[in-house]
């Protein structure tokens, strides 16, 4: 498959850069791949998903936000990604 595939099958969300700052190319990113991270890298990536809540709620859930528990969605997330 090829970068365009990805670039446009997979959300922007779900890519990260490369760690060469020379390549812009985004990498697709396999939710897997956090299951196998530090705690440390848990923990900061958890702080990050309770950072961004607020854009959870509006982004993620739009109008059906006011029907959802914020907290249950969060730990959602966070299970999906293994931490």
């Amino acid at each position: 498959m090829t970068d365009d595939y990805w670039s446009h099958s997979v959300p922007q969300s779900r890519y990260r850069k490369t760690t060469n700052d020379l390549e812009s190319r985004p990498v697709p990113m396999d939710l897997v791949s956090w299951q196998s991270c530090s705690a440390k890298a848990k923990q900061t990536l958890s702080a990050r998903v309770d950072a961004m809540a607020d854009q959870i709620r509006t982004e993620l859930l739009g109008d059906a936000a006011d029907n959802v528990n914020l907290e249950a969605a969060l730990n959602t997330i966070k299970g999906s990604l293994g931490i």
